[in-house]
């Protein structure tokens, strides 16, 4: 699962509604790429409000990789 191979899980840069929103970088069971855009609750909750294949939006991420 995506949260298992995670390669980016951190807090959304210039995003004004940012405080507790999150982007997780991983991939699926089939190896594809995908992003999870997800709100912590608390610590044993997170809800997750979007899910989809990887976007290259989110490059600039890696750059200095």
């Amino acid at each position: 699962m995506a949260i298992d191979n995670a390669i980016y899980d951190g807090y959304l840069e210039g995003d004004e509604d940012a405080e507790n929103k999150r982007l997780l970088v991983g991939f699926d069971r089939k190896g594809n790429p995908i992003e999870i855009y997800y709100n912590i609750l608390d610590k044993d909750t997170v809800r997750v409000f979007h899910a989809m294949e990887y976007r290259n939006i989110h490059n600039k991420l890696f750059e200095n990789e």
